[in-house]
């Protein structure tokens, strides 16, 4: 499963350094940020992700989130934009290359 973590952005600048050290203690990859160093995805986007990363179709999702099938499209295509994917396949590739 991707591991992605989700950090309010004052954590993540407090955090700075010890970021790295985790990093090479084998810790899951900080969430994706902007050029500003906002997170760009918060929960519900990741738990999108997570679930359709892992095979799951947006039926699915819509169903184990309790959301409607539109309410998960429109998350990806926000988190297609958000992320500079254009595709699921890119969405996954995105999503194993920020694991590490």
């Amino acid at each position: 499963m991707i591991n992605l973590l989700i950090a309010d952005d004052s954590r993540m600048a407090r955090r700075g350094f010890s970021d790295l050290l985790d990093l090479s203690a084998g810790a899951a990859p900080p969430p994706p940020v902007n050029l500003q160093g906002r997170v760009l995805l918060r929960k519900r986007k990741v738990d999108v992700v997570k679930l359709v990363v892992d095979g799951n179709t947006i039926e699915d999702v819509a169903e184990i989130l309790g959301l409607t099938e539109h309410t998960v499209s429109n998350y990806l295509s926000r988190i297609y934009e958000q992320l500079d994917v254009s595709n699921l396949s890119n969405l996954v590739r995105y999503s194993f290359r920020r694991q590490g």
